[in-house]
């Protein structure tokens, strides 16, 4: 009886350290560390270094929620498009408009779309399209 307790208990304690190193190791996968920088287009940035994203496919779009209140508008065949940051709000009639950038590229789709990764830098622009 002894024997088959102690059997048990070098058995149960293996697995627990077997899934214990497994899920940290998922976990530590899913996790993006990113800056973000919003440049509000007067002189004022707010900067949030090191932000830690701990949830599988994390997208710019999450990162900017993390660090500011967000208004924006959802098109079903296109995404997340930006209204307005902290307040902000577009203004088309002076052609002003929420733009994010990462790594300083214009990013390529919305920003629900796009996936980021540890050591990403993301840059929410209050500007005028480059277009």
């Amino acid at each position: 009886m002894v024997i088959c307790l102690l059997i048990w208990a070098i058995v149960a304690t293996s697995l627990s350290a077997y899934y214990y190193f497994k899920y940290r190791e998922a976990s530590a996968a899913s996790l993006a560390v990113v800056d973000i920088y919003i440049d509000y287009g007067n002189g004022t940035i707010e900067a949030r270094r090191g932000l830690e994203l701990r949830y599988p496919n994390c997208t710019a779009y999450d990162a900017l929620r993390a660090v500011a209140q967000v208004k924006v508008r959802v098109y079903p065949s296109m995404g997340v498009y930006v209204e307005c940051i902290n307040g902000v709000c577009e203004d088309p009639a002076k052609g002003l408009y929420w733009l994010y950038y990462v790594n300083g590229k214009l990013a390529p789709t919305s920003c629900d779309s796009y996936f980021l990764r540890t050591g990403d830098v993301v840059t929410w622009n209050y500007t005028s399209p480059p277009w």
